[in-house]
């Protein structure tokens, strides 16, 4: 596993617009430890969820490395059970593999972050997922998949926030 990236980072939280051939050399003046770049978003669907790619940079950047974030809107398990925990952990896995298969068009990948709120009653439900989503990535690493083996290299943080 990596070491914990140290410093301040930046979160494009909307990712990022036209080329801004400044962008880089910001952040090398401020010395920027990571960026966290928007990669996936997660919708619920009926029964289930479904993840769609978010615009990848104009180009990789090259003065700090990234951070993949995978969001959703909500609290993807409002009103969900254990069992339910888990299948989204499945889910959940696929999304990580799906944003590491881009790394190449976002830069120097140092991890994951998934931006998933969630309140006390949902906490079981999102430990259920976590753990579900390290088994799965194990499995699918397993498999030979390219995406989950440096998946499992890389942290994965959780943001800590309510439902807006």
């Amino acid at each position: 596993m990596l070491p914990p990236l140290h410093g301040d980072a930046v979160w494009f939280s909307e990712g990022l617009g036209v080329d801004d051939p400044e962008i880089e050399e910001t952040l090398r003046r401020f010395h920027c430890a990571a960026v966290f770049v928007p990669a996936r978003r997660l919708r619920a669907e009926g029964a289930g969820w479904s993840g769609s790619d978010l615009p990848q940079p104009p180009r990789p950047f090259t003065s700090a490395p990234v951070v993949l974030v995978v969001e959703t809107a909500g609290d993807p398990l409002a009103g969900a059970d254990e069992k339910r925990g888990k299948a989204f952990g499945e889910v959940l896995a696929k999304e990580i593999t799906a944003a590491i298969a881009r790394r190449s068009a976002f830069g120097r990948v140092r991890g994951i972050h998934l931006d998933l709120p969630f309140t006390g009653a949902t906490a079981e439900a999102h430990g259920a997922a976590l753990t579900e989503t390290r088994s799965r990535l194990s499995h699918l690493l397993a498999k030979g998949d390219a995406a989950a083996e440096s998946a499992r290299a890389l942290p994965i943080t959780l943001s800590m926030r309510k439902p807006a």
